[in-house]
């Protein structure tokens, strides 16, 4: 019995045979391709990284975090929040919302004009206050706030007790701090303090 296959059997395995062989050259070749382009990138890189020492200099490279690193950023946010709370508290200490209207009002007061005197008009003391500072020829006139024609007046006492550790009048301010009453007011006069703390201050025309 003839064990020939018929012609168009034979061609069909024929083109099979070739299609296989032609599917294992692309793949090698395909392979071939791929390892040459890693082996290029492997090669490029590690150019770079003896070129500049330290890999994290290398351009574009983007170091991967460690346990470290993230103990590190951590530590240092810590340290951020920490500070921002900080801030944030003197800020609060210092804002006038926490300051009751009236302490809100003597501190306006004081910080728009550089000299104040918070006097009585009944009292002798704040009186030779007043004189005193009306020797001087100053480029604008003092501000007083006569304290007993408020209705508040024991209030504003009370709080110039707590600001300044002073709840007599007068209470004289020279620059946002206050320098006394009457006998301190005197004493500086006579001494030629005063003058030198209004030169000091802006308050002389000249």
């Amino acid at each position: 019995m003839s064990t020939s296959l018929p012609r168009t059997i034979q061609d069909l395995e024929a083109k099979e045979r070739y299609a296989a062989r032609q599917r294992s050259s692309w793949l090698h070749s395909r392979r071939m391709r791929v390892l040459c382009i890693v082996g290029i990138l492997f090669t490029g890189t590690l150019a770079l990284m003896l070129h500049f020492g330290d890999p994290t200099q290398v351009p574009g490279f983007k170091r991967l975090r460690t346990q470290d690193d993230g103990a590190a950023v951590a530590a240092m946010d810590a340290e951020d929040n920490n500070a921002v709370v900080a801030h944030d508290n003197v800020v609060k200490d210092e804002t006038p919302s926490n300051m009751s209207p009236l302490a809100l009002e003597l501190t306006t007061i004081v910080a728009q004009h550089p000299l104040t005197v918070f006097s009585k008009t009944y009292c002798p003391y704040s009186r030779k206050a007043k004189e005193i500072l009306d020797e001087y020829e100053l480029e604008n006139p003092y501000h007083v706030v006569e304290v007993d024609l408020r209705d508040d007046a024991l209030d504003v006492k009370h709080a110039l007790g707590e600001w300044t550790g002073r709840d007599t009048f007068p209470n004289v301010f020279l620059g946002g701090e206050s320098i006394g009453g009457a006998n301190e007011l005197i004493k500086l006069h006579q001494s030629g303090e005063l003058r030198r703390m209004l030169e000091d201050n802006d308050l002389f025309p000249y």
